[in-house]
This record gives C-alpha cells, structure tokens and sequence, in this order.
C-alpha cells in the first residue's frame, strides 16, 4: 500500500472529525465523521468558508480556530467551540487543532480534530443542577 493510501485510510476512518481547511479558510478534506457530527456532507462544503458554513458569519473572531491558527500561527489543544450543525442545530465540539506549513515554512492553512461533546455537556449542566437543589434542599 503506497503512502498516501495509508494517510487516506486513516483519515476516513478516524473515529473523530477531521477537516482541513486552506490558508483563505475554505473546507478542502472532510472525513467521515466529520459528516456525521456536522450533518454536512463533504461534497456539499468542499471549498466553502468554514466561518460561513459553521458560524453562519465571515467575522474571524467567531472562531477560536482562526485567531489562533491563522492569525498566531499556534496549535490550539483541546477546546471547547460551539458550531451549527447542518440543521441550524449547535452543538458544542472538544476541538485540537494546527497549523499546516509549506515545506518552505510558509502557513498554508490548519487541520482540525474535534468531538461532539453535546451530551456531555448537558449531563453537567444537569448534574450541576442536581447537586445545587440537593444542597438548597439540606439547608
């Protein structure tokens, strides 16, 4: 199996989101599971603005991606953003991220790892919740 079979078979089927996104900020690789947190298929939104597909705007500050990633050049580790979904629905994403350089050193864009924590998050909110009435109740 050459090479870039290896790093395609692999991307496919991470068991996490993966995108890539040029150096303008377009989606150009989307994998899997990408399509099934976002509900976007990579047909749909190859070469689209990620700001505009995920954040429904082109302020860059609506994305920790690109102020850290685009503007600092820094990776960005395990970060919670919020995004809609295809369905206008937002989601909360666990987010790892990086710069892409030419082999000249020149920023060529970023890649992004993510998870739906959706779930998760509101399984705190509820805890938190729980525990807060329990202690009200005990005093």
């Amino acid at each position: 199996m050459r090479h870039a079979q290896v790093c395609e078979t692999i991307v496919k089927n991470l068991p996490i989101g993966f995108t890539v996104i040029d150096e303008e900020g377009a989606i150009i690789d989307f994998n899997d599971s990408a399509e099934k947190i976002t509900g976007y298929r990579k047909e749909d939104i190859k070469g689209k603005s990620h700001l505009e597909i995920f954040h429904g705007t082109s302020d860059k500050s609506a994305c920790p991606l690109f102020s850290h990633l685009f503007d600092l050049h820094k990776p960005l580790e395990a970060i919670e953003s919020t995004i809609k979904n295809k369905d206008g629905k937002e989601i909360t994403l666990l987010i790892t991220a990086a710069p892409i350089f030419d082999l000249e050193g020149k920023f060529i864009g970023g890649v992004e790892l993510f998870r739906d924590i959706t779930t998760v998050k509101k399984l705190e909110r509820e805890r938190r919740y729980l525990l807060s009435a329990l202690v009200h109740d005990m005093k």
